[in-house]
């Protein structure tokens, strides 16, 4: 009968060669040495930074609560609410009534100015 050869019958030539020692690569350096790994890491540390800078000045400076009453007592409050609302006020009497509303110019019609 025959028999298949085995792999440690096999003559030296036909087995395949051992990769030999790998060359060591020369070391690069270490990577703080690198100007193109300082913005890799240093755009990211900066928004970190910057965030707890952030944190930090909402809390050492928080914005205090305005009341209703405050507001009310406030020197020129009503003149200020109505200089405020007046471009809403325009614009919803435009929609109205396809208009504008005529100015008051404290002054009679034909543009002379009123009697004192």
């Amino acid at each position: 009968m025959n028999t298949p050869p085995t792999p440690s019958a096999a003559p030296l030539a036909a087995q395949p060669s051992r990769p030999g020692p790998r060359l060591q690569e020369p070391h690069s350096g270490p990577w703080w040495r690198y100007r193109i790994m300082w913005l890799v890491v240093g755009g990211p540390a900066l928004v970190v930074i910057a965030g707890f800078f952030t944190l930090y000045l909402a809390i050492a400076n928080p914005d205090y609560l305005y009341t209703d009453e405050q507001r009310q007592t406030a020197p020129g409050a009503a003149r200020h609410e109505q200089a405020a609302h007046a471009p809403a006020l325009q614009a919803r009497n435009h929609a109205a009534t396809g208009g504008m509303a005529p100015e008051k110019t404290g002054g009679s019609e034909s543009g002379q100015p009123a009697p004192r």
